[in-house]
């Protein structure tokens, strides 16, 4: 009971974002290919800026 009246404390970290993978639908170069695989290959909890 006693938790219900509890302020939310701020988080020392910045709010997640979601987005899709980068240039999807769009055609396919060889940078983009690059940039895609890249995002692939890692979480996005991986690329959070600390």
């Amino acid at each position: 009971a006693s938790d219900v009246n509890k302020k939310v404390k701020k988080s020392k970290y910045y709010p997640i974002q979601q987005a899709r993978i980068p240039f999807t639908g769009y055609a396919i170069t060889n940078g983009r290919k690059a940039i895609q695989d890249f995002f692939k290959e890692r979480s996005f909890s991986e690329l959070i800026y600390r």
